[in-house]
């Protein structure tokens, strides 16, 4: 135990020195993605379980169990529809068990480089709600994300739909797809990285196709707030022909 705690030591210092995660692991021939979840995942979760009571080999066992846990997800590079322009939106996402294993924590960094707190749910591994508030308390904006997931471990992409408010506060629903950038759940990977909108003439092939999944016509769905001085079909024509506009 005492040997696993002072590599842990050791990368702790050297991250507090400044120095990235993929370095350390260069000099160490190591992949960084082992790397960090060695340091994120690993060592702590094997600490606390010692104290916790268990025995070294039990802990140790538990903790490697937790490394590939849906729960342990990492850190995903999210691609939809701009609601301000016409432009590929790009956000990080954090996704990692609570300290306890209680649930999915989420944290979002948006094209603005605003962050929002979340959580994740999970349905019978098969389905994934992720659920935040837009807006600062105690306003209340949510906007959730429901996530489709194969019936295979460890992918490297999801797709689903967004669901949140427009800048009029109406409700819309677009295709979002999230790419897996790395397995570390360390916040510190997390913060390096940075969102934004990307015009098509600046995207990557592999983002094109993201682009022309999520950004042209008839992949999203919005309604809108219209007087509705009837109160009948009339009105729900009305609005169709106001979002045409």
């Amino acid at each position: 135990m005492e040997e696993l705690l002072e590599i842990y030591k050791r990368i702790e210092d050297l991250r507090n020195k400044g120095v990235k995660m993929k370095d350390i692991a260069d000099k160490t021939n190591m992949p960084a993605s082992v790397l960090s979840s060695l340091y994120s995942s690993v060592l702590p979760t094997f600490a606390r379980s010692v104290k916790k009571g268990m025995t070294e080999e039990e802990a140790l066992d538990y903790a490697l169990s937790q490394v590939n846990n849906v729960s342990k997800s990492g850190i995903y590079i999210s691609y939809s529809l701009s609601s301000s322009s016409d432009c590929l939106k790009m956000e990080p996402y954090l996704i990692s068990a609570s300290e306890n294993n209680d649930y999915v924590q989420v944290t979002h960094m948006s094209a603005y480089n605003t962050t929002h707190r979340g959580i994740g749910l999970l349905n019978n591994h098969q389905n994934a709600y992720i659920i935040f508030n837009e807006r600062e308390a105690p306003q209340l904006a949510l906007f959730t994300i429901y996530l489709q997931l194969p019936m295979y471990d460890y992918p490297s992409m999801l797709k689903g739909l967004y669901l949140s408010l427009d800048y009029n506060w109406n409700p819309i629903a677009r295709r979002i797809v999230f790419v897996k950038y790395s397995d570390s759940t360390s916040m510190d990977d997390f913060i390096e990285l940075k969102g934004g909108l990307l015009t098509e003439e600046e995207l990557t092939p592999e983002q094109k196709v993201y682009f022309e999944y999520t950004c042209r016509g008839g992949d999203y769905i919005k309604t809108c707030t219209v007087p509705s001085p009837h109160l009948n079909g009339d009105d729900l024509e009305r609005e169709k022909k106001m979002l045409k506009l």
